[in-house]
C-alpha cells in the first residue's frame, strides 16, 4: 500500500485539531494541522493534500474568503474541501455544484466516526 492520504485540517481550536488528528491517524490518513487561515493556501499548495477540512468561523479570515483564495490558486483549486461549521445554516451558503471544490459539510459538534465517514465518502 502507498503513502497515507494527506488531509489538511484547519481550525483555531487546538483541542479540536488534536482530536481530529488522532481520529484520522487511527483511520490510516496523514493529517496536517493548520491553526492559521492565512497560512492555509501556501500550506495546501506545498503539501498537495487529498482533502482539506475547513472551519468556517475563524479569526483573521473567514472560511468563505479562504475558500475563494483556494479556488483562485492554480495549485489548490482542485483540492476537495469539507466545510466544518457550528453554524448549520452556513452550509447552505456554499454551493455543491459541478466545478465546485466543496465536497461536503460537517456540522459541529461532530463525532470522529462522522468525520471518518465523510472523509471516506470524499476521498476513499
Amino acid at each position: 500500500m502507498g503513502q497515507p492520504k494527506k488531509i489538511v485540517l484547519l481550525d483555531d481550536d487546538e483541542d479540536i485539531l488534536a482530536l481530529l488528528e488522532l481520529s484520522l491517524q487511527s483511520a490510516g490518513y496523514n493529517p496536517i494541522l493548520c491553526y492559521n487561515p492565512t497560512a492555509l493556501v501556501d500550506l495546501a499548495a506545498r503539501e498537495q493534500p487529498s482533502l482539506i477540512v475547513l472551519d468556517i468561523v475563524m479569526p483573521q479570515m473567514d472560511g468563505f474568503t479562504l475558500n475563494k483564495k483556494l479556488k483562485e490558486n492554480p495549485a489548490t483549486k482542485d483540492i476537495p474541501v469539507i466545510i466544518a461549521s457550528g453554524k448549520g445554516k452556513m452550509a447552505g451558503l456554499f454551493k455543491l455544484t459541478p466545478g465546485s471544490n466543496i465536497a461536503g459539510f460537517l456540522e459541529k459538534p461532530f463525532t470522529s466516526d462522522m468525520l471518518i465517514s465523510k472523509v471516506r465518502e470524499v476521498i476513499g
